[in-house]
């Protein structure tokens, strides 16, 4: 009997030893699982604002924003590992976004280029694009809204890069043509470790042409047309080089 007894409290003193640790455990389990859970909210909240912006009326978009004067460019660009001159990488990035958005690339195609090119300040904005299979998904998602709308866009054209004052930051204009319908969007890119980088892309006024008025409506500006190295027409969605 007395050696039951002692037995006993040997057993209860160990399971008082170990029940500490043991706690410990259990709430460091819940705390990751309440972070892992907070953290999908607020992934599943940007995702919905993003769409909600997305879907936002054209003109309370740029209802405010200012015409600017810009030169369309040759769209041409070469595929390089990195960018450290502002308009070769806008050339490259414009063709990634019409691709994208006209549905001749995939959401895959798109996800691998702002893995490789997109900034720290969009990667910090939209975490949902810090991992792949999530960010496949939200971009599949995303594409589909541009499938509902028309995917809209045979070819089309982009600026020159204005930097601010600090020149660490551009932006320049494209537009996106289809038949008689024109869509005008404007680019941000950051200077980033000495290469630049995507940082995001929306809605636009158009933008005027030197010596044009910007009151004008585009049917009244002259036509402005990308051309090759020969001096000849070429498509902006055609004519990369790479």
């Amino acid at each position: 009997m007395r050696r039951s007894k002692f037995l006993l409290i040997g057993l209860m003193l160990t399971l008082t030893a170990c029940s500490d640790p043991i706690t410990e455990e259990a709430n460091e389990s819940k705390k990751e699982k309440e972070k892992a859970a907070q953290a999908e909210k607020e992934k599943e909240k940007n995702k919905y604002k993003i769409y909600d912006d997305m879907e936002e009326p054209l003109e309370e978009v740029v209802k405010e924003a200012e015409v600017e004067e810009r030169n369309v460019v040759d769209s041409n660009y070469e595929v390089k590992d990195s960018y450290k001159e502002p308009q070769q990488f806008a050339n490259f990035t414009a063709k990634q976004l019409f691709d994208f958005y006209t549905l001749k690339s995939t959401p895959e195609d798109y996800f691998n280029y702002i893995d490789k090119y997109g900034s720290e300040r969009l990667k910090k904005d939209m975490p949902v694009l810090n991992e792949k299979e999530s960010g496949v998904t939200f971009l599949t998602n995303v594409q589909g809204l541009f499938e509902e709308q028309g995917a809209l866009g045979k070819q089309y054209e982009l600026t020159d890069v204005k930097l601010n004052t600090s020149r660490r930051e551009g932006h320049f204009y494209r537009k996106v043509i289809d038949y008689n319908k024109e869509l005008y969007y404007i680019t941000t890119i950051v200077l980033e470790d000495g290469v630049w980088k995507f940082y995001e892309d929306s809605p636009s006024v158009s933008f005027g042409l030197p010596g044009t008025d910007p009151n004008k409506s585009d049917s009244e500006k002259p036509a402005a047309t990308n051309k090759d190295d020969k001096g000849e027409e070429a498509d902006g969605d055609d004519s990369n080089t790479e």
